[in-house]
């Protein structure tokens, strides 16, 4: 599913100890950036800028989140298992296909060899990303096909804190009318002493019969 979060919300507190891909129980973590980049950047290209002097602007002009997110054993195995098969597939591939360009003196098939070397090598550091994820400006994450199960912990965990948070603030509010109206507004009452509840000899009352 996909979610959008705070990314300032993605923190060790507010994590679950589920895995972001499958759900299961979260064994370790790895760490997963999340970049925002100005739109106008992408128009250098047409300025004739190169694209390192590109990613260097971008970098210094744009934000990079970086997230220890939790996984587990199974989305790690999964994970390797699919940069595998990217690598043979996509990589190898036109490898192979260039040596037998080259021996067939073929020059349609290097370009067609080097053009598929090229297309793979993006998807292969695209696929390297384990959550693909989208940063806006205002820090808002759109993670696309997270967990469920993650999500809605997640999303427990963040409501949790902030009930307890607005519990503190209103008993925080409550403590000065608390003790405002708590306060006495006149002196303690004044108790008669044991002299003064019983009469004293040579007071004109006699109290005692005889």
């Amino acid at each position: 599913m996909d979610v959008v979060v705070n990314s300032a919300e993605l923190i060790p507190g507010f994590l679950p100890s589920v895995c972001v891909k499958t759900g299961l129980p979260a064994d370790t973590t790895r760490k997963m950036r999340f970049y925002y980049r100005p739109s106008w950047i992408y128009l250098l290209l047409f300025l004739g800028f190169g694209i390192l002097l590109i990613a260097i602007i971008g970098a210094a002009v744009g934000t990079t989140v970086t997230v220890d997110m939790p996984v587990s054993n199974t989305a790690v195995r999964q994970h390797r298992k699919r940069m595998w098969i990217l690598v043979t597939t996509l990589l190898v591939a036109p490898v192979l296909l260039f040596c037998l360009a080259v021996m067939a003196h073929s020059g349609l098939l290097v370009l067609i060899a080097v053009m598929g070397f090229l297309v793979g090598t993006i998807a292969v550091l695209m696929a390297r990303s384990w959550v693909v994820g989208k940063l806006a400006k205002d820090g808002r994450l759109t993670l696309k096909k997270v967990s469920p199960a993650w999500a809605r912990q997640r999303a427990e965990l963040v409501h949790n804190y902030w009930a307890s948070v607005q519990q503190h603030q209103q008993y925080a509010a409550q403590q000065p009318a608390a003790q405002q109206y708590g306060a006495p507004q006149y002196g303690a009452p004044q108790y008669p002493g044991v002299h003064q509840a019983i009469p004293q000899a040579g007071t004109s009352g006699n109290y005692f019969p005889g």
